[in-house]
């Protein structure tokens, strides 16, 4: 908790970009802070995660996983970058009470997904590029390799229908700029 993670590039990676990992319970070092067992770290405010950048990850650019993340007040991620990562540009799995508030998501198999069990996420501001056409130069002239066509279409935002509960909040999308998608360019199915 109160994390505060800005102005950072994580390229390259053999797996996730910004792996975010919250526990019911301090780990590490950061335990002996809390002998009493009394934060809960996948409910406590974090700070603040903006303007930073995820490429060329062989997993996800930014994901909160497995466990998920509860804030009480909207967690806003802020101005982020990814693209060009093997698999999600964002992957926001079993959460609540987040927001993605622009920036760009480019050329990943999946730009922004809010996986299974997530609720009261929004989605906003944002641009989401298929394949951009940088990217298909570049594949083009062999110096990359393309995430498409591939068994799997191209896919701006993915919402999952598997809300946690019956009154659960859904999902809010606003303001996003879709390019770069369909036939046109070369990615079946897209």
């Amino acid at each position: 908790p109160h994390n505060y993670i800005e102005h950072n590039v994580a390229a390259g990676a053999e797996d996730s970009g910004f792996w975010i990992e919250l526990l019911e319970l301090v780990r590490g070092p950061s335990q002996n802070m809390d002998p009493y067992l009394e934060i809960n770290p996948s409910s406590h405010e974090y700070g603040y995660f903006r303007n930073n950048i995820a490429h060329s990850n062989k997993g996800d650019g930014l994901k909160l996983y497995p466990n998920g993340y509860f804030p009480e007040t909207e967690a806003v991620f802020e101005n982020t970058y990814s693209y060009r990562n093997v698999g999600d540009g964002v992957l926001l799995h079993n959460s609540k009470n987040l927001a993605i508030d622009g920036g760009i998501y480019a050329d990943n198999r999946i730009q922004i997904e809010v996986d299974k069990q997530a609720d009261d996420v929004r989605v906003s501001n944002a641009q989401v590029i298929g394949f951009s056409p940088l990217y298909q130069i570049e594949v083009e002239a062999g110096n990359r390799k393309s995430h498409c066509p591939a068994y799997r279409p191209l896919v701006g935002i993915q919402l999952h229908s598997f809300l946690r509960y019956r009154d659960s909040d859904g999902y809010i999308i606003e303001n996003i700029t879709f390019s770069d998608y369909g036939e046109s360019i070369g990615c079946t199915d897209s």
